[in-house]
């Protein structure tokens, strides 16, 4: 009876007093395993999804086969963003319930945006009844669309309107799958009067801000957005659009976002955060905003807040690692955070993949190692995890334990081509072609144009020394796709990899000639050029400058002139290339670096000031922080420069040479005996045969 009421008071809907029932019913049934479920339900229709998802874990911990349960604990967890522990949750109550309705509508939803042909699978059971429901038609038409199949897609949408006229969001679906081949003025007046039918909603609003912005009508989006701020003014979503929408806009302008627009984009984000403290999304707007302004206390103060509402948010901590790193933090710092942030919410495999990432970063593959042996541990079967694993074995040239790991992935996702190329890769790493021959053939299967499994298959074929299947695989892109570049590429590295200079020059031309070709196309195309001769020097002169007068802002292009350059020993074409690339791309940390680099010795003035804004822009890089120490000891700023040089051997403690220059700085410093230290740890160090001589000679020069 007690339970019943609930229910009923939940439908009127009247969730305080179905608070006040669950509360009674405790209190005379405090042992009834139901109770705990209605009470995390009731919380949960109130809005409060993290408390909701809290109490069902601790509800599964003592029963792990309630579909009812699970579907709960997915529901809310997919409003946190957790997706992949919100799916598995889903997953499990669709194999709990299959003929239950609810657990596959929400595990479709929640595929339907990143993998629509699994949203189809697990829809099909519903879409074969007679009596599907119009949600299931209606998410059949979403995946259909982003599949490219419109005519599938405009069927189901038809289903879906025909059970259901007068569901706005349908007809907002159906008008985005207009948009999306071509009809769009059609498409925008059906979302126009969906917007306008639906008096309480704002779903076909923000579908039509989206079209409006692809469109790149910034005015109209705003003027929608609006709209929907008036109709619904508690909204959070609409400001933070708002200010997504101008931010955009200003950046269109060209050049970065002058005061006035960042101020008006601020305000949206922070009246977003108003109205619900709790958006994730304005807290990290807001502090892009702050990072970008140089206040990294400001964004700070931000994630602190946030974790008062959210103690148990992993990612927010990650961000505060980020943000510790950022502000000149060392990695011991940062692997605290992210040591918290795994320890808070170990059940959330995006968490573990947002710390692993970072603790790349951070330059310690074995660190990052452990981090992903921990995440697997914690999620053992969790496909991304395990590749993740699998990526921090390979970087340690771990390839039997990889090539386990990649077999068990491929048992969980047999769909997964990235898995079965990796695998194949692990096999050649182990000295095994044979093993990898077919893991290679099932990803190509799976991902025929897929530039990285292509490689893979030419590769391999090249190494077992059949030099026409690896000219097939590339002769077979140019049948599927003739107007691409990248079969005329992989024809061009084939050659090259065979040492047939004049065929492989063709074939770059080949593919420079097409519409998609990339800066990386032209480069290789000079180099291959240059590789023949007087000849080919002057045809490559040639090339560079009709290259350079068709794209004169090409700024890879221009990288690749200052590094050829550099190389040749032109300091001088070297600084000019450099010079204009920058130019361009005014922000490229690794350009200030390359630059600061090369004028450490000429122009120490600017190195330093180069070099200290590229590691602004990306700190925590090793060798970014390198040539930062080697402008810092140039300018006779020498513990400054210890300081980052031993922050640089921090962040990789495994590269000799970062040690070797902080010998060098000690030596200028007047330090010999801490220049000893590290010397003479070098030379007895395995390290390879040329820095341990420098390192022999620089200690005979300090006396040793």
């Amino acid at each position: 009876a007690h339970f019943g009421l609930v229910r009923a008071l939940i439908a009127q809907p009247d969730l305080a007093a179905a608070a006040e029932q669950v509360a009674t019913m405790r209190r005379v049934l405090p042992r009834l395993p139901s109770v705990d479920y209605m009470d995390a339900l009731v919380t949960f229709l109130k809005g409060e999804h993290a408390r909701a998802a809290e109490m069902a874990d601790e509800i599964i911990k003592r029963s792990q086969d309630d579909p009812a349960l699970m579907l709960l604990a997915g529901m809310a967890q997919a409003r946190l963003g957790g997706g992949a522990r919100a799916e598995s949750l889903l997953a499990n109550a669709v194999s709990l319930a299959p003929g239950w309705v609810q657990p596959r509508i929400e595990l479709a939803a929640l595929q339907v945006g990143a993998t629509p042909q699994r949203a189809l699978e697990t829809l099909q059971p519903l879409l074969a009844r007679d009596e599907a429901d119009a949600r299931a038609w209606g998410l059949a038409g979403q995946a259909n669309a982003r599949l490219g199949d419109f005519r599938a897609a405009d069927a189901a949408f038809a289903k879906a309107q025909a059970l259901q006229p007068d569901a706005p969001g349908l007809r907002a679906q159906a008008a985005r799958s207009l948009i999306a081949r071509g009809e769009v003025e059609s498409g925008l007046r059906e979302l126009e009067a969906a917007a306008d039918a639906d008096r309480e909603g704002i779903t076909a609003d923000l579908a039509l801000v989206a079209a409006h912005v692809r469109r790149g009508d910034r005015a109209s989006a705003l003027r929608v957005l609006d709209a929907a701020i008036t109709k619904r003014p508690d909204e959070a979503l609409p400001h933070y659009l708002r200010g997504r929408v101008l931010a955009d806009q200003a950046g269109a302008r060209g050049g970065r976002i002058g005061r006035d627009a960042q101020a008006e984009v601020r305000r949206a984000y922070e009246q977003a955060l108003a109205k619900d403290g709790s958006l994730r999304l304005a807290v990290d707007a807001l502090a892009a905003l702050d990072i970008e302004a140089g206040d990294f206390a400001a964004a700070r103060q931000r994630y602190e807040a946030y974790l008062k509402r959210q103690p148990k948010s992993g990612l927010a901590m990650t961000a505060l690692a980020e943000i510790t790193l950022r502000a000149g933090g060392g990695a011991a710092e940062v692997r605290s955070w992210l040591d918290r942030a795994v320890q808070t919410d170990p059940l959330d495999p995006w968490n573990w993949i947002a710390a692993i990432d970072l603790q790349q970063r951070l330059g310690d593959p074995a660190a990052t190692l452990a981090r992903a042996q921990a995440a697997h541990a914690a999620l053992p079967g969790q496909p991304a995890l395990m590749l993740a694993l699998a990526r921090a074995q390979l970087a340690l040239r771990e390839a039997n334990q990889a090539a386990a790991t990649l077999r068990q992935l491929v048992q969980v996702r047999p769909q997964l081509g990235e898995a079965h190329l990796m695998l194949a890769t692990a096999h050649g790493l182990a000295g095994n072609n044979a093993a990898a021959r077919q893991p290679m053939a099932r990803a190509l299967a799976l991902e025929p144009d897929d530039p990285a499994v292509l490689r893979g298959n030419i590769a391999l074929a090249l190494a077992d020394r059949q030099d026409a299947q690896a000219l097939a695989v590339a002769r077979g892109v140019q049948q599927r796709r003739p107007t691409a570049a990248l079969g005329w590429q992989l024809e061009a590295e084939v050659h090259g990899a065979l040492g047939q200079r004049d065929a492989a020059a063709g074939a770059w031309r080949k593919a420079y000639a097409q519409p998609d070709a990339t800066p990386q196309v032209a480069a290789a195309l000079h180099r291959t050029l240059l590789a023949g001769g007087a000849e080919g020097a002057a045809a490559a002169r040639q090339f560079e400058a009709r290259h350079l007068a068709a794209r004169p802002r090409d700024a890879y292009f221009l990288t690749y002139l200052a590094e050829m350059a550099q190389a040749a020993g032109d300091a001088a074409a070297a600084e000019r290339h450099y010079r204009r690339a920058l130019a361009i791309q005014g922000d490229d940390p690794l350009l200030m670096n390359n630059l600061a680099a090369l004028l450490t010795e000429r122009q120490p003035a600017e190195a330093l000031a180069l070099a200290e804004r590229a590691v602004r822009l990306a700190p925590g890089q090793p060798a970014l922080l390198d040539t930062l120490a080697a402008a810092q000891a140039k300018s006779r700023q020498f513990d400054r420069a210890v300081q980052n040089q031993l922050r640089a051997i921090e962040f990789a403690p495994g590269e000799p040479l970062l040690r070797l220059h902080l010998a060098r700085i000690y030596v200028a410093q007047g330090d010999k005996d801490k220049a000893r230290t590290e010397l003479r740890r070098l030379a007895s160090s395995g390290i390879p045969a040329p820095l341990r001589e420098q390192a022999e000679s620089l200690l005979r020069e300090v006396g040793a």
